[in-house]
């Protein structure tokens, strides 16, 4: 009887054994539970499943795994190198998924085994041609599934009892001329129990969690034949090693937590609830929640912190500064999940092109990397989309946040739609029992009675009611104001200037800078490069943090988009249109920082809309607030309870509980079609390279472009073809912009309409 083959590596006539990848699997299990059992103690409570069963589903899910490739045809096309998705392994694997467990015990072995490379949706396997049959090696199958109690007791005895064992005897299907057609209907049976549970988020917990951990045993001794497999015409057997094998649920626990002045009771935080920090934005804030996550986290055995940012612009200063704490090796960056360049979009010249977008090519991709590092910086877009199938391993990517606590850093205020999709996410959260710290400067309106009023949350509100501010209303326009900015700065002011778009804030910038003769006066909005923005050394970061520790006078004229750059402003003096009120509140709170007392100054600049409809702007005039009174007068308003209704997130999470909606329905899918609409059409960003920087050098190495793109609306393209062109290389082809740039003002904006300057994030 001759061996199964089930990995050969690329290039080489070198295999390993089914049965030996099978038992590396196993091992890695052993590794694994070893390591996480009080992890996996928790989970089992959490979600009321006996802790062996759980085990033992796991340990028969990676048993079963693989069993598929013991086909004549499989054998065949591995030892020719061939990939045939008609005899797909998972799909002829699912006879052989026959065992005592209990009906959902099964059911989630079941979709393990079918799941273990492609995620599950409606249509899986329905538009790949699989064959009517394969001819399987009964012989050696046999052999092996009796091998199960032998290898259990080798490597998992002391760990957990083998409650439950395959059933040897196969269907009668298997020996028919239409194993196809059987096996289709035993996954439509599938789907139908999964349809009719009646805790569907249990059952979407515990089999997202399991795969996360199958997934991670087969991409460890995987890796191990990789990398350890260098002999030509050599048949390995088992190779994996326990001791190479880096442990990574420590990381946490040997990480010492941000010392902070900010105080905080973490015996309060639980995992039933969203906890919610109110505190001024700066660094005391970002220090006390990444504190609280990691002791929660030791806490509770969880060993992956998620670190959810609500807009793009901030990704690079957190990532670099979590890297400092937590190692660079430990996190990760994911973002820019809703910026897909649409298939929809792209039009048909482009199609032929290839070009998928940069963040689609990658991201899709690597999907299984997703949140695989023990901290990540990532976008509240994705974090949706994780829950409900937006992108390709999403179930797998939930598993790791099974064992996470999740920080909210902030609200946009720009975006009532996100911010929706945001609570919901949340309650979705706070049912799969995952621990959510959200920090902010207020709660936005809309969602103030649900946070207020709901026992799930825990408000801890940490600003210092003796700080205020004065009030100062002034009729004239920003742009009209120059001689008090002049004022102003003689007396040694530092000033902020929040513009309301990007053009003005540079047309500002540039008569304030000739009036001061150049003299510490600096602009700061969102189209710059990411290079410009914060990894150059004369960046806007470097630029304006070295501020905080000047004396003054100095002035940034800037737009909203300053507050996404997660410096510290040590302002004394805002001014500040109306519009949005949301947009206000977030501007007057970078006037508290530490130590400050009554010294600081907001000239309000009144649009249509003031901070109450039934007051009036000049009653507030001279007058002295602490920022919790003036969000009580915010919270005086009436806001619209469209903006407060419910999504359809949660409808999708329970259609998508292992089934469901593919990717390209959720998010791909042209116009209303797409399942979750966070963002509208004018949102929708690609990424492009100014003419003037761009080297076609970059075709040979397309990351080091990363720093050098800015993102635009998509739309863009198609109004003022004009101003871009691809340029297409080997691997990828790039978007070239040839509006003018500079790494002072930033794109230049002039020949773009107004009204198309506005659907810039400002």
């Amino acid at each position: 009887m001759f061996d199964l083959l089930a990995k050969k590596a690329p290039g080489r006539n070198t295999y390993q054994t089914l049965t030996g990848h099978t038992i590396d699997d196993i091992k890695v299990l052993a590794c694994y539970i070893n390591e996480n059992k009080s992890s996996l103690q928790r989970f089992a409570r959490d979600f009321t499943i006996d802790y062996e069963e759980l085990c033992n589903i796991i340990f028969l899910a990676l048993f079963f795994h693989d069993l598929g490739k013991a086909t004549q045809e499989y054998q065949k096309n591995i030892i020719t190198g061939q990939v045939n998705l008609n005899v797909s392994h998972p799909f002829f694997a699912m006879p052989f998924t026959q065992t005592n467990l209990p009906k959902e015990s099964e059911l989630l072995l079941r979709c393990l085994v079918l799941s273990h490379h492609n995620q599950l949706y409606d249509y899986i396997y329905r538009r790949v041609p699989i064959k009517p049959r394969v001819n399987y090696h009964f012989e050696q199958i046999t052999a092996f599934i009796e091998s199960y109690a032998e290898i259990y007791r080798q490597y998992l005895e002391n760990m957990f009892k083998l409650r439950y064992h395959p059933i040897s005897e196969y269907p009668a299907y298997i020996y028919s001329n239409n194993q196809r057609d059987h096996i289709f209907s035993l996954i439509t049976s599938t789907r139908y129990d999964i349809d009719n549970l009646e805790d569907k988020v249990k059952f979407k917990a515990i089999y997202c969690y399991l795969l996360s951990i199958m997934k991670y045993c087969d991409q460890q001794s995987s890796k191990a034949f990789s990398q350890n497999c260098l002999q030509p015409e050599t048949i390995y057997d088992q190779v994996f090693d326990p001791g190479n094998l880096a442990g990574s649920a420590q990381i946490l626990k040997n990480t010492l937590p941000p010392v902070v002045s900010l105080k905080a009771c973490c015996d309060e935080l639980t995992t039933g609830q969203f906890n919610l920090f109110l505190a001024p934005i700066n660094r005391n804030r970002r220090e006390l929640v990444v504190q609280q996550a990691l002791m929660l986290a030791n806490r509770e055995h969880r060993s992956r912190i998620i670190y959810v940012l609500p807009y793009q612009l901030a990704s690079e200063p957190i990532f670099e500064w979590l890297k400092d704490i937590f190692g660079s090796a430990n996190v990760g960056l994911i973002h820019t999940m809703s910026y897909y360049v649409k298939e929809q979009l792209i039009p048909n010249e482009l199609k032929q092109k290839g070009d998928q977008g940069r963040d689609t090519a990658r991201n899709l991709r690597y999907g299984d990397r997703i949140f695989d590092k023990q901290v990540t910086v990532t976008t509240i877009d994705h974090l949706v989309y994780t829950m409900v199938h937006g992108y390709k391993q999403s179930d797998f990517a939930l598993g790791k946040l099974l064992n996470s606590v999740i920080i909210f850093e902030g609200f946009n205020p720009n975006s009532c739609s996100s911010q929706r999709y945001l609570l919901d996410c949340i309650k979705l959260l706070w049912k799969m029992k995952i621990p959510c710290l959200g920090a902010t400067s207020f709660v936005p309106g809309q969602f103030q009675n649900y946070i207020y009023q709901n026992h799930n949350c825990r408000i801890f509100d940490l600003h210092n009611s003796d700080q205020k501010f004065q009030c100062k209303i002034t009729e004239k326009t920003l742009e009209g104001n120059k001689d008090e900015y002049i004022r102003l700065y003689h007396q040694g002011k530092k000033q902020l200037i929040f513009c309301d778009n990007i053009f003005q804030a540079q047309r500002l910038f540039l008569k304030l800078k000739k009036l001061l003769f150049n003299s510490n006066v600096y602009l700061c909005h969102s189209v710059y490069s990411s290079h410009d923005r914060y990894y150059s050394p004369t960046s806007k970061h470097k630029q304006i943090s070295k501020l905080d520790k000047l004396p003054g006078p100095w002035v940034i004229v800037a737009t909203q988009a300053i507050l996404a750059y997660t410096f510290d402003i040590n302002c004394d003096t805002v001014h500040t249109g109306t519009k949005s009120l949301e947009c206000l509140l977030h501007r007057i709170n970078t006037l508290y920082q530490p130590g400050r007392g009554t010294d600081q100054t907001a000239y309000i600049y009144p649009g249509q809309q003031g901070i109450n409809q039934e007051t009036d702007w000049d009653e507030l005039h001279d007058r002295c607030f602490s920022f919790s009174q003036i969000t009580q007068l915010y919270y005086q308003n009436k806001f619209s309870t469209e903006s407060s209704s419910a999504t359809n997130l949660a409808k999708v999470f329970n259609y998508c509980t292992l089934f469901g909606y593919s990717p390209q329905e959720v998010r791909q899918a042209a116009g209303n079609r797409k399942q979750i609409q966070m963002w509208n059409e004018k949102q929708y960003k690609m990424d492009v390279i100014p003419e003037c920087v761009w080297d076609p050098y970059l075709h040979k190495n397309p990351e080091m472009a990363d720093s050098l793109y800015i993102k635009l609306p998509y739309y863009w393209y198609i109004k003022y073809p004009q101003y871009f062109y691809h340029d297409d290389g080997f691997f990828k082809s790039f978007m070239i912009c040839k509006l003018s740039y500079n790494s002072e003002m930033g794109l230049d904006l002039r020949k773009i309409q107004k009204e198309d300057n506005d659907a810039l994030w400002v």
